[in-house]
């Protein structure tokens, strides 16, 4: 808590390790919030295909079980092309993650690369 009020409390006056502090937290927070949506998309996708499970296998000559296994086939061509999509998004959303901690870590030695050590006094 503390730090968040330095960091406001830094505003223009503030140092330029605090502000820039402050405006990794904003970006951090951006980024934060983009994983989260992109998680509850890649949820909804896995629960879609447990909502419609295809029907059985007919095993008959007729017409009527030839639509059927027709139908069936073409319910698990939908649900293996949902399962490849979200396969895509949760490894989007690996991507994004490891993307997110790259930059975290940039950022952070780069505040760090700021600081400058005091001058060593002369004997």
């Amino acid at each position: 808590m503390a730090d968040f009020k330095q960091m406001r409390d830094a505003g223009s006056t503030g140092s330029q390790p605090a502000r820039r502090a402050f405006r990794l937290n904003s970006f951090n927070m951006e980024a934060a919030m983009k994983a989260m949506m992109l998680a509850a998309m890649v949820t909804i996708l896995v629960a879609t295909p447990v909502l419609g499970a295809c029907p059985a296998l007919v095993p008959a000559d007729s017409a009527e079980a030839i639509r059927n296994n027709q139908d069936r086939i073409g319910c698990l061509q939908r649900e293996a092309a949902t399962d490849a999509e979200r396969k895509t998004l949760e490894m989007k959303l690996r991507a994004l993650e490891a993307n997110q901690q790259r930059l975290e870590m940039e950022r952070r030695l780069q505040v760090l690369q700021t600081i400058k050590p005091p001058p060593i006094p002369a004997i």
